[in-house]
Order: structure tokens, then C-alpha cells, then sequence
């Protein structure tokens, strides 16, 4: 015989919203899978901390994914992009947590607000406001 017990909690809810970036260095909309795809293939020559790097440079119209590990070897690939502003910027992820915010995206866009290795970046769908990721860079 099964049972659920539940009780309710009274206290505040922790106010998140000033966690949640509103400005970015750099910002980039990209398509979900080919994004979600160069991610998984730069995982496979990812360090033991699961990094890999993110190179954006909007002044070249560049970006790039890329990893590398002393055994495994090294991974360079260039992503295309629907849009790329800002300021030049190279930041580590954990390429774990990058999957799991894009494939909770539902929508063929997403968009990526970076900033620097101190601060928290945000993934969202370009053309849904229901949902927000945010994730902090690795410091390597």
C-alpha cells in the first residue's frame, strides 16, 4: 500500500530574478541543432572537467567550438549563426550542462547571452518566453 505525505511550508519562495542576467558582453541567436550537435562532437576531446570552449568573435563573424585533451586530441569547429554582437569573447563550459539547457529548449532558435567567466550566462528560445537556462562558465 502506497502513501504520500506532504506538508506545506511557510516561508518565501528565494527572489531569483536578480540572478538572471539582463545585460551581455556577447550575444549570439544560433540553431538549436547544429549548436546541440558541434557540442556533442567536442565533447568527445574534452579535458576530464568536461570543458570545452566557446570562441565568439562578432568583429570576423566567427564562431567557434572547440576542445582538447592530451590523450584524446583536439577539436575545432565553426558554428553558423543567425546572429553575433558584442564584444569578442572566449569562455569554458561544462559541455554537460550546455546539452541539458539546449535540449530543454523547444524551439528552433536559441539564444545565448555570455558575459564573462565571473558571471552567469542565459540560453533561451528565440521565439518563446517561457522558459530561461542559466549556466556559469568554467575558470580553467
Amino acid at each position: 500500500r502506497d502513501r504520500l505525505i506532504s506538508q506545506v511550508i511557510d516561508s518565501e519562495y528565494i527572489n531569483y530574478k536578480p540572478l538572471i542576467p539582463k545585460s551581455f558582453k556577447t550575444e549570439l541567436v544560433v540553431n538549436k541543432e547544429e549548436f546541440l550537435q558541434k557540442i556533442k562532437l567536442a565533447s568527445i576531446f574534452s579535458s576530464n572537467i568536461s570543458n570545452i570552449e566557446l570562441d565568439l568573435d562578432p568583429k570576423n563573424k566567427k564562431f567557434l567550438i572547440k576542445s582538447n585533451d592530451s590523450l584524446k586530441g583536439e577539436f575545432e569547429s565553426e558554428v553558423e549563426f543567425v546572429n553575433l554582437e558584442g564584444e569578442n569573447n572566449k569562455l569554458n563550459f561544462n559541455y554537460k550542462y550546455l546539452i541539458d539547457g539546449v535540449l530543454n529548449i523547444d524551439d528552433e532558435e536559441l539564444f545565448f547571452g555570455l558575459s564573462e567567466e565571473k558571471s552567469p550566462a542565459l540560453m533561451k528560445p528565440v521565439s518563446l518566453d517561457d522558459y530561461i537556462y542559466i549556466i556559469m562558465p568554467m575558470k580553467v
